[in-house]
Order: structure tokens, then C-alpha cells, then sequence
């Protein structure tokens, strides 16, 4: 185990800008992708959701995944300019779940893979796609230890 002497998770403050209410728009043939890890499992993702928002005022978009076992939860994997001086170098997930046909996208839920605290966990890599180009400073901070 990485963190042996490991105490608690580390947040931002919530911030209500950070929660955004959008439409997704569903893809009626999602291309099916299979995600780089950080070992060499490969899982499989339906590219299902474009997530469509407004955080850096110039219109910012993230790709939502779904498995097939599990199609009413959304997957974002996302990397940001906050990566590796505030939050995980890797980028960090947020899971949606879908009730309606709009979606709460709350990066103040926003959480660092298992694997930044124990390297025998199999993360997702973030795709190149879901970089933003700006600084989100909501959710879970890099564990220093």
C-alpha cells in the first residue's frame, strides 16, 4: 500500500459554478473505444455522451462513457490545469447518473483513481479528448503524503 500512514481525502470547497445542469447529447451509434490503463487491462467503453458546457467562457466540451453493464451511469475521465501542482497528475473521473434526459455534471464530486494511492489498481488513462485547457478547482486535491 502506497500510503501507509494514509489520514483522510482532500477538497476543494464546494462551489456551486463547478455543478452544471446540461442536456447531454446521446450519440445513436457510440463508437465503442477501448481505454489505455495503467496496466494492461483494456476495458471496454461505449463513447456514448457529449457533454456540452460553459466553465472557461469560450464553450468546453467532455466525452461521457457507459459500459454495457451499467448504461444509465456516465464515466468522465477528464485532465485540467490544476494536474499536478493542485490535484492528481492523471487527471481525475466523475460519474453521472442518468435519471432524465438532463444531467447534473458536478466536478465538485470529482475523484482521484484508486490508483494515485496504490499502484496495483488498473486505471483508465484520460483520453486526449477530455484535456480542458483550464483549471478545475473543485473536487478531490493530490494526496501529499
Amino acid at each position: 500500500y502506497k500510503y501507509k500512514n494514509f489520514k483522510q481525502l482532500i477538497f476543494f470547497d464546494a462551489d456551486i459554478k463547478y455543478r452544471i445542469r446540461l442536456k447531454p447529447e446521446i450519440q445513436t451509434e457510440p463508437e465503442i473505444v477501448q481505454f489505455e490503463t495503467t496496466t494492461e487491462r483494456k476495458p471496454i467503453y461505449l463513447k456514448k455522451y457529449l457533454l456540452r458546457f460553459n466553465l472557461s467562457g469560450q464553450g468546453d466540451s467532455l466525452w461521457g462513457y457507459v459500459k454495457n453493464d451499467s448504461p444509465n451511469r456516465i464515466f468522465v475521465p477528464f485532465k485540467d490545469k490544476s494536474n499536478q501542482t493542485e490535484t492528481y497528475g492523471g487527471g481525475r473521473y466523475v460519474d453521472i447518473e442518468v435519471e432524465t434526459d438532463s444531467v447534473w455534471l458536478d466536478f465538485n464530486k470529482a475523484y482521484n483513481p484508486y490508483c494515485h494511492y496504490d499502484t496495483g489498481y488498473s486505471c483508465p488513462i484520460v483520453p486526449f479528448e477530455n484535456h480542458l485547457q483550464f483549471p478545475v478547482n473543485a473536487g478531490e486535491k493530490l494526496y501529499v503524503h
